[in-house]
């Protein structure tokens, strides 16, 4: 029995190694199969395509040309911005120019970011000696003209906005070696806060980060997909119960060669009016030339051969006898009165001896690797120093997942700053950029009795998902005040702004390293100053219509920013009063409106800030009442002409110049990554992609291949029991 026992468990470990040398081979030969389809994923070369546009982690502005198999991105020749800044509104008219170099028509998708806010008001698209001007209508109606435009031979032109940060233009039928300039025309509001001006411009963005969907949509719940929303063989996300509109928002991404890297340059020319003398004018982004004309300071880049690879900023402060105390520009038309009103506050009032706790959110997702790592790393370890023994703290890390420092906060004394600090050093940038488990942890966290919460959320913001994270702060901040700090070269700025605002904090930014101290003292002061609470207005007329309807608390620094329509009456009183409280002390002020001196863009403005509330209410609403909070979207946008979520520029020329037994044929290069950024290419953890796929077929093939091996082992035994 000994001897038969060997012999079985000898022939059992022959067919074993025997079984192992098939299955090698088999699979040798199935990877050799596979491995020209892994290449083509990953290969640099142009003509890489996929099925849909990928929106949202979009570059730079970028037009995608369309293929019989998809979508192949084309690199703009040149980005031009004309810039005009008058007190705080600017005007702004952006042309990109792109060329068609081969023999074909082409079908031309054009993908680009604004900052959250902009009014756009103008789309033309020029090719050659034709200007194709746009027109705004409803967006299902222009989709259906420029469609039918595109089949007939005729060059068309739709303009779509995809997030209040992000919007798309399609051409079709562009000749053969044609030249495009794409103009869009726009308005957009000055910043201000402790005691300087701020005006960005964002030309790059950071790719979003797509949450793994509880459920996929079904066909039937995507009655407005059209053919180019499918799963892209490259890991665009699919729609889920999360993301509705996933299909849209996860692009592709490549990095360019130092020769690609020279096409992409950016022309910004700036003529400020600021309405008073300046003690300096600078940016932390871009090297810039300066030139003085009467009162205006024409600003240029100093540089020819700029790239598109990070926002570009511009501040400047009056001098210290000419500081701003308040400003009410005003336009009109033939019903109204708009105004855009700047109260600022004197920095009054002593530190509050309020003990505090205070919870540091910081993203270390794989977004963040890179420049953007250190700048979050070092604005933390400079807010842990500026905590009192007395204030309680704690810190939470998240990626894919979430990693507390401790359980719950801790008392800011000495030996916990100091393992604090250790900690934070070592933290590094990988994973996802999974917000929700973390930020809902920390506001669902108990408060401290005694001290007031204070949530510090240090992030570039690259996601997909805000309203889902905006519906949780509204739902869960309780007396929790929520600051957000935008990191890196491209942050999300409209994930930011939003956060903070429903969070009843505020928001800043550092896109340099040397910022680091200056913006986290700026947040320190925001933090252990009084508010200016209780703010209201009266105007001393009925027919008045101010956002935002809920005016905020004001932090220390920061400006008190109204949006306001009133009619054009000899009645109407064009002046108003506002109240407040800061500390024990009641504070007011008055502001008159000039209406003999008025500025073009401002009814835009108030109509985009109109529009923002809605899409406020439109968030919390019931379901049945969604239907006619969107229909006053779209009605304001259309009496304004400007840009939503429901609205598109559409263009036609109505000869036709492509024959319709031509086909469109493609041209394409690579886009951009933001500058400083070490992020991995695909992004991690969104939908599953091409790569995915490979990696679990060959998982899938290894399980095959040894649930295959034991059955014949268990096969065998029973052939010699």
């Amino acid at each position: 029995m000994a001897t038969l026992s060997k012999h079985n468990h000898d022939f059992e470990s022959l067919f074993f190694v025997s079984s192992l040398n098939h299955i090698g081979t088999f699979l040798f030969v199935i990877l050799l199969l596979l491995l020209p389809f892994k290449l083509m994923a990953f290969s640099p070369d142009n003509s890489i395509s996929f099925e849909h546009i990928p929106y949202n982690d979009v570059e730079s502005g970028t037009v995608f040309i369309k293929q019989e198999n998809g979508y192949v991105p084309v690199l703009a020749q040149s980005s031009d911005f004309d810039v005009e800044i008058n007190g705080l509104v600017a005007d702004i008219s952006l042309k990109q120019v792109f060329s068609n170099p081969t023999n074909e028509f082409v079908e031309a998708i054009y993908v680009f970011p604004l900052a959250e806010g902009s009014a756009v008001y103008a789309m033309d698209m020029i090719i050659g000696e034709r200007r194709i001007k746009g027109e705004i209508k409803e967006k299902q109606v222009a989709r259906k003209i420029y469609t039918e435009a595109k089949k007939a031979g005729k060059v068309t032109s739709l303009l779509t906005q995809q997030r209040p940060n992000m919007f798309t233009s399609k051409v079709a039928n562009i000749a053969p070696n044609e030249e495009i300039t794409v103009e869009i025309k726009f308005n957009q509001s000055v910043a201000f806060g402790h005691g300087q001006f701020s005006f960005r411009l964002p030309l790059t963005i950071t790719p979003r980060f797509i949450p793994q969907p509880q459920y996929v949509m079904a066909e039937t719940n995507s009655a407005t997909k059209s053919s180019e929303i499918s799963i892209n063989a490259f890991g665009w996300g699919i729609d889920n119960d999360i993301v509705p509109d996933a299909s849209q928002i996860t692009p592709f991404q490549q990095r360019l060669s130092k020769h690609e890297n020279a096409q992409q340059n950016v022309a910004i020319r700036v003529a400020l009016s600021a309405g008073g003398a300046l003690s300096y004018i600078s940016s932390n982004s871009h090297a810039i030339a300066k030139q003085s004309a009467k009162n205006t300071t024409l600003i240029s880049l100093s540089n020819a051969q700029t790239k598109l690879d990070r926002d570009f900023t511009l501040t400047w402060q009056f001098q210290p006898h000419n500081q701003p105390k308040a400003a009410m520009f005003v336009t009109q038309d033939e019903q109204y009165n708009y105004g855009f009103t700047s109260i600022f506050p004197a920095n009054t009032g002593k530190p509050k001896s309020v003990d505090k706790e205070v919870v540091y959110i910081i993203d270390t997702s794989g977004s963040m690797g890179g420049v953007s790592i250190t700048q979050a790393k070092n604005a933390l370890l400079y807010a842990l120093s500026q905590l009192a023994e007395r204030d309680s703290f704690n810190i939470i890390a998240f990626d894919s997942d979430v990693q507390p420092l401790y359980l719950t906060s801790q008392l800011a004394n000495k030996e916990n700053i100091f393992w604090a600090s250790r900690w934070v050093k070592e933290l590094t940038a990988d994973g996802g950029t999974n917000m929700y488990p973390a930020l809902a942890q920390v506001l669902q966290s108990a408060e401290i009795e005694g001290k007031s919460k204070q949530v510090i959320f240090i992030t570039d913001g690259a996601i997909g998902n805000e309203e889902q994270l905006f519906s949780l702060i509204e739902n869960e901040l309780g007396n929790t005040r929520l600051h957000t700090i935008g990191i890196g070269s491209a942050p999300n700025s409209f994930f930011m702004s939003q956060a903070a605002e429903s969070g009843r904090g505020s928001f800043r930014y550092i896109s340099d390293i040397n910022q680091v101290q200056q913006q986290m003292q700026a947040l320190v002061d925001v933090i252990n100053y009084p508010l200016l609470t209780d703010i209201a207005i009266e105007w001393g007329q009925a027919d008045i219509s101010v956002y935002p309807r809920k005016i905020p608390d004001l932090y220390r620094g920061q400006p008190l920013v109204l949006y306001s329509r009133w009619p054009r009456t000899a009645a109407a009183t064009n002046s108003m009063e506002i109240f407040g409280k800061r500390a024990n002390s009641d504070w007011q002020t008055k502001v008159t409106a000039n209406t003999k001196h008025t500025l073009a863009g401002i009814d835009k403005l108030w109509a985009r800030a109109k529009i923002k509330d809605m899409q406020n209410q439109l968030r919390r609403s019931q379901h049945n009442e969604r239907a006619s909070i969107a229909n006053k979207i779209k009605e304001t946008a259309l009496r304004y002409q400007i840009m939503s979520p429901y609205t598109a520029f559409v263009a036609v020329e109505q000869q036709p110049v492509r024959p319709v037994d031509t086909p469109l044929k493609p041209h394409g290069v690579k886009n951009l990554m933001p500058h400083g950024s070490a992020q991995a290419i695909p992004m991690a953890n969104t939908s599953l992609g091409l790569n995915g796929l490979w990696n679990m077929l060959i998982i899938m093939l290894i399980s095959a291949a040894n649930l295959w091996c034991l059955v014949q082992i268990q096969s065998k035994r029973g052939r010699h029991a």
